[in-house]
């Protein structure tokens, strides 16, 4: 057969050493992937939901810092969630 060398396959071990450097290849880029998608600041498909979320109280910061809410408003906002009410 042609592809046959006295018996033996004419890749040889060229053809198995490259098999593995490319399974490797596959098998870490599929990891890099995967670790991309999840991290929650990479704006991969799975970043949402992922992560910290921001509590009551720091949206409540955030609201007060853009103008959003008097001082009164805040402190009173800010002791309602402080004391569970």
């Amino acid at each position: 057969m042609w592809w046959l060398h006295n018996g033996y396959c004419m890749a040889g071990w060229r053809g198995f050493g490259m098999m593995v450097i490319f399974a490797i290849a596959l098998i870490v880029g599929v990891v890099f992937l995967v670790r991309y998608a999840r991290r929650p600041d990479s704006g991969g498909f799975c970043s949402e939901g992922l992560g910290r979320r921001e509590t009551a109280e720091e949206i409540l910061q955030k609201r007060f810092a853009k103008g959003e809410l008097t001082r009164d408003e805040y402190r009173s906002m800010r002791d309602d969630l402080r004391n569970g009410s």
